[in-house]
């Protein structure tokens, strides 16, 4: 039983761990020096290639979009200050422009 007590309070103390804002700046830290080691990715990159206007994108894809089970296979790119986001359900986002 006391081998089952070390286990939890190492479980706990791994949980804590990570809800340490310290931590959590530190792996966000690491992770993003991970990615510029790689010359092929762009961290925060200065210019982003805009096919569409949040207009156009409407204008051009509500119709399509409005029947379900259809997905046209389009690759867009949309540019604007994120507003507000609201999670429904563990894979579904929605987010305000």
């Amino acid at each position: 039983s006391s081998n089952n007590q070390e286990e939890s309070k190492t479980l706990i103390s791994k949980d804590e761990d990570a809800l340490d804002p310290t931590a959590y700046y530190e792996n966000r830290c690491n992770f993003v020096t991970q990615l510029r080691e790689n010359p092929n990715y762009q961290v925060y990159p200065h210019k982003i290639n805009v096919t569409h206007s949040v207009s156009q994108l409407i204008s051009e894809y509500d119709a399509k979009c409005a029947e379900k089970g259809i997905f046209s296979g389009d690759v867009v790119t949309i540019a604007g200050r994120v507003i507000n986001i609201r999670k429904q359900g563990p894979n579904l986002y929605f987010y305000d422009l």
